[in-house]
């Protein structure tokens, strides 16, 4: 109970404890909600910026990968033909080795040569050569099945490599 004993005095002499301790109470809750929305606000910013910078950082891989898969794929073609280039025959025939060296199949290998490029090159240039070159490989890549693979091996030599195929279908398919 609180009586006045002058203007603004009181007189207090008997007290609860609920309600002695409750302007403590109500600022350690105030304390607390303070507290939990500052970590929430920390929290929920650091994510945004976690966020932003691992989208960031995917997008920034993606293109990368996308650039190493052009690059692998440009350096396994030869840029006249687009057959299949040495370096990935090379990679290719030896994976080929291996699985038959387990018990798979070997496939049919077929090497063969232009005749007479040299001359087509001394008589008419380079790009008549060139020319020759690609329309050949163009030929014996639309008459090949998709699963073959036709590789320039060097200047006029290609080498066709056919899984699947017999030995006794093997020559006259190279015919």
């Amino acid at each position: 109970q609180a009586f006045c004993m002058r203007d603004s005095a009181y007189f207090i002499f008997k007290q609860s404890g609920a309600s002695l301790l409750e302007p403590v109470y109500r600022l350690s809750f105030q304390t607390l909600l303070a507290g939990i929305s500052i970590l929430l606000a920390f929290t929920i910013a650091v994510y945004i910026f976690v966020a932003r910078y691992a989208k960031g950082e995917l997008v920034n891989l993606e293109d990368i990968r996308r650039s190493l898969k052009e690059a692998v794929t440009e350096a396994n073609l030869d840029p006249l033909t687009k057959a299949g280039s040495r370096r990935f025959g090379d990679e290719f025939l030896t994976s080929a080795f291996g699985r038959f060296r387990q018990g798979e199949p070997s496939p049919a290998i077929l090497l063969f040569d232009i005749d007479n490029l040299k001359k087509v090159n001394d008589t008419y240039g380079h790009s008549v050569g060139d020319r020759v070159i690609r329309s050949i490989a163009e030929a014996v890549q639309t008459n090949i099945r998709s699963g073959d693979m036709l590789l320039r091996w060097g200047g006029d030599e290609f080498i066709g490599i056919f899984g699947g195929l017999s030995k006794e279908s093997a020559l006259p398919f190279a015919q």
